[in-house]
């Protein structure tokens, strides 16, 4: 975890959080030709005038691209050597100015908190994972792809270490925040279908990865956000992609009196999830209490145990009532309601060493319109999956995932769906 601070530069995070807007604005305006970027002194007037609203833009753009363009002020922050608090501060700041002045459009509330949270914890992730790539003590041709993979991910950093002269320099140690890292990539074959029985299935192959960063028992009250978060993405590859994004971070924690068999923690978590199946949208940002606990059940048999239950901040669900826009001509792009809610989640991971793993999750989201077809989204995830070890880091696997989702609306009939998978799968442990 040891890694000399970066030189504190906050005028320049902010002076390139501003250059972010720019550039963003001056690529929609000259490269992608956006309506929204034919901005004037009269559209800057106006969005200060007026008060917030919800905007119509998509579900990825909204919830997956937003918190992107976040992480990006975010890290102008975290290069220049802002903390996570701080680096937090900026990211509202340009998400600000972008709604207020940015655009044409007018400002929207649902812009500034998903590009806020979600920019924060993208940005802190994207920041360590450029720092496991990044070697200050690396030179050749080592150091050029190091530094070219840490640029890949981690654009506003790479800019800032070629502009300080960090590309170049070295030093006796790596010099990065580093921590354990252990995941697998799944490579599999997916069928999904309406219908318990599969009738009617459809079949796509599927990249998909887990990984857990660092360690949230490390018995030190040095503890900064996220020294501890797992991720799993998956990505449906087909004519549509599907894909989805469940994670969470430490942001706080306690370690509570632990045994020499066993360790638990408590404290605050973010949570992140993208959802988008075939039929089934949804999104958000969350902050829950939680605990972790770990149990060695014996030398080769170890059990995992995670319970989480908080406030989905912003979010957004299915609307399976859609209104038709004016024009018959225009398409429509919001198919979601806006909504807050809560969340609970329970994970369990046995692990056999050489028999195998178990991995067993359960989540409820249950989400209140804010904006959109009044109402209740209720939505129930349970999965199973068992990975057993075929020749050194490879294994098979199969796993079972079902989503059901109950939508009760004030003034429309109430709808329920459900969505089942298997997956059957090979697989690398890394």
């Amino acid at each position: 975890y040891k890694q000399q601070p970066e030189e504190l530069r906050p005028w320049v995070a902010v002076g390139e959080a501003i250059g972010i807007n720019v550039f963003v604005w001056a690529l929609g305006m000259y490269g992608l030709d956006g309506e929204h970027a034919y901005i004037n002194l009269d559209s800057m007037r106006d969005n200060l005038t007026y008060w917030f609203e919800w905007d119509v833009n998509n579900f990825i753009t909204n919830f997956f691209a937003h918190p992107y363009h976040g992480g990006l002020y975010y890290n102008a922050g975290r290069a220049n050597g802002l903390d996570f608090w701080s680096s937090g501060f900026l990211t509202f700041g340009g998400s600000l100015m972008w709604e207020m002045v940015m655009e044409r459009h007018r400002p929207s509330v649902n812009d500034l908190v998903i590009t806020t949270t979600g920019g924060m914890f993208v940005g802190e992730m994207v920041y360590r994972f450029s720092s496991l790539v990044l070697d200050d003590s690396a030179t050749g041709a080592e150091r050029v792809w190091r530094e070219l993979a840490g640029f890949l991910i981690n654009p506003v950093r790479g800019f800032n270490r070629l502009i300080n002269g960090e590309t170049s320099r070295v030093l006796p140690t790596h010099n990065q925040l580093r921590a354990p890292v252990r995941g697998t990539v799944y490579w599999a074959g997916d069928i999904t279908s309406r219908e318990a029985d599969l009738e009617d299935s459809r079949a796509a192959p599927n990249l998909e990865v887990i990984l857990a960063y660092g360690d949230p028992f490390i018995g030190t009250e040095e503890r900064k956000p996220l020294d501890y978060f797992t991720l799993q993405a998956s990505g449906h590859i087909s004519e549509e992609p599907y894909w989805s994004i469940y994670s969470y971070g430490l942001l706080l924690g306690k370690e509570l009196a632990s045994k020499e068999s066993q360790d638990h923690l408590i404290g605050l978590f973010q949570h992140y999830d993208f959802l988008y199946t075939e039929q089934i949208r949804l999104g958000g940002t969350s902050f829950c209490a939680g605990a972790i606990s770990r149990f060695r059940l014996s030398p080769k048999v170890e059990l995992r145990l995670m319970g989480h239950a908080g406030w989905m901040m912003m979010g957004a669900s299915q609307n399976d009532y859609v209104e038709p826009p004016p024009d018959a001509s225009q398409k429509v792009d919001r198919d979601y309601n806006y909504g807050t809610g809560y969340i609970a989640k329970i994970d369990a991971v046995l692990d056999l060493q050489k028999f195998g793993r178990f991995i067993g999750r359960w989540a409820h989201y249950r989400l209140f319109t804010l904006e959109g077809a009044d109402g209740t989204n209720r939505l129930n995830l349970f999965q199973a999956r068992y990975r057993i070890p075929i020749w050194k880091s490879l294994g098979a696997g199969i796993q079972y995932t079902q989503y059901r989702e109950h939508s009760k609306y004030d003034e429309f009939p109430n709808v329920k769906q459900k969505l089942f998978q298997w997956r059957f799968s090979i697989s690398y442990n890394f």
